[in-house]
């Protein structure tokens, strides 16, 4: 995976890794919602709502004058509600990593709109304690446990190819 604190030196640089972002999260977003896991969700403790952040990637760009992109992503195949909670385990811990790269960011470009990365209006830690409770109650039996560690996998990968895009994209750039 790229060097996110070191690679960011520009604001240019900061609204293309939010633009990447936005495509993910988007796409996360939209798949965990499918209407076939509602009750799963709900039975598990989680309230998607609380754990969408797209809006605030939306709202950070325009902030810095830009405005999101459609993005292509290749997410993982999500069979069943263990592998979503696996993605959403890996989507949601994603922001605790956001709150050590918002002052990283900061330092190099000053004044930016980190609403993001901080999450500030997700009353941190409750979404991230709303996953770790959902997994303790997950039933483990029969494989399902298998299934939350597939989908969290499946996921880092989607995430880091991803992101690579926006390695190769600065490579090629002239």
């Amino acid at each position: 995976m790229t060097d996110l604190p070191g690679s960011i030196s520009t604001r240019e640089d900061y609204v293309q890794l939010l633009r990447l972002l936005h495509g993910f999260h988007t796409a996360v977003e939209e798949r965990l919602a499918d209407p076939s896991w509602a009750i799963a969700w709900l039975d598990l403790g989680i309230a998607l709502p609380a754990h969408r952040r797209a809006h605030l990637l939306s709202e950070d760009l325009l902030s810095l004058g830009a405005l999101p992109k459609k993005a292509t992503v290749r997410l993982p195949g999500l069979e069943n509600i263990g592998q979503a909670l696996g993605c959403l385990y890996v989507v949601e811990g994603s922001s605790l990593g956001g709150r050590v790269l918002a002052p990283a960011f900061r330092a190099v470009l000053g004044d930016i709109p980190t609403g993001f990365l901080d999450s500030d209006e997700r009353m941190h830690p409750h979404p991230w304690r709303s996953v770790m409770a959902a997994l303790r109650k997950f039933d483990v039996a029969a494989g399902s446990a298998e299934d939350v560690v597939l989908g969290a996998q499946g996921t880092f990968l989607a995430f880091g190819s991803h992101l690579a895009c926006r390695a190769q994209v600065r490579t090629e750039a002239p």
